[in-house]
Parts: structure tokens; sequence; C-alpha cells
């Protein structure tokens, strides 16, 4: 069985994330509470962000890459089955989907001050249904 630290601050919502995906892995770890960006935490996390976690010697960092890696090394139910939404975030057209088109519509649909602006770009806009 792997040697599993994680170094994280006890209430870190990222260092749970980590403590989930090895617990839904059927795997045991040890909680060494940790500050961000504390002297003693610099060396393990550039940033000096938490979680880190040390598996058989190795340092890793990001919770993200954490749960990828134990995801990908460990057997039992796979939890990242679809990645490919992931890597449309990282395009130009991820980011309009993503990010844009959202705002838009939020701003469209906004009660407020932009009433003809919006009547001119979405004539239906203020439709009772």
């Amino acid at each position: 069985m792997s040697e599993i630290t994680i170094f994280a601050a006890e209430i870190s919502t990222f260092g749970r994330i980590v403590a989930m995906v090895l617990l839904e892995k059927g795997l045991d770890w040890t909680l060494v509470p940790t500050a961000s960006s504390s002297a003693e935490h610099m060396p393990r996390h550039p940033f000096g962000k938490t979680p880190a976690v040390e598996i058989d010697g190795h340092l890793l960092i990001e919770s993200d890459a954490i749960c990828r890696y134990v995801d990908d090394t460990f057997g039992g139910q796979r939890l990242y089955r679809i990645l490919h939404w992931m890597a449309v975030a990282h395009t130009e057209e991820g980011k309009v989907m993503l990010h844009h088109v959202p705002n838009v519509t939020r701003w469209m649909s906004y009660p407020g001050s932009g009433e003809s602006a919006r009547g001119t770009a979405w004539p239906d806009g203020r439709q009772v249904y």
C-alpha cells in the first residue's frame, strides 16, 4: 500500500476534495495540518498553496493534478471519465461558450437600466409568457 500524506489546512476545501478522491479509491492517508504560505510549506509549493500531497516520496501540487494522478495511478472506479469539456474550456471557442455567452444572456435578461439597448438587441425580450 502506498504511503500518502496530505499537507493542507484542516478547513481547506481543496484538501478535502483530495481526501474524498483518496477515500473513493480506498486509500489511507495522513493529514499534516499546514498553513498556506508558511515557511515550512513554501518548499513544497512555489506559490505556498495547499494542498500538496506526497505519495511514496513523490510530491504533487494543485488539487486537480493530484486527483487526476490518483485516478490514473490507483485502481477502482474511474472518477475522471470525461475530460473533453475541460480541454474545450482552454480554447478560444470554449472561452466564448463558457464565459461570454452566459454574460450576454444575463445582461439581456437583467431588468433595469439597459431597457432600450436590450429591446433593440432582443426585440421579444419583454414578452411575458
